[in-house]
């Protein structure tokens, strides 16, 4: 839904973005945990219509993730 702005399951074009914010209690469910003090803020894409969501990290994020767990 990133990339094509539409539903892969309905084909709805109404898609909500969701950034992630690292420091806000309320949206601790879009990071992921790189140590006890910092993390990775996860962007997702909801579709208005039928719910259906992905889930995104990109750029400088995306390395730091490669860098901590990646074997």
């Amino acid at each position: 839904m990133k990339n094509s702005t539409q539903c892969p399951k309905c084909e709805s074009v109404d898609i909500m973005q969701i950034n992630g914010l690292i420091g806000q209690t309320q949206t601790t469910l879009n990071l992921i945990s790189i140590s006890s003090s910092e993390g990775v803020a996860v962007t997702r894409y909801v579709c208005s219509d039928c719910g259906y969501s992905e889930e995104w990290i990109v750029g400088k994020n995306l390395k730091k993730l490669k860098k901590k767990y990646r074997k």
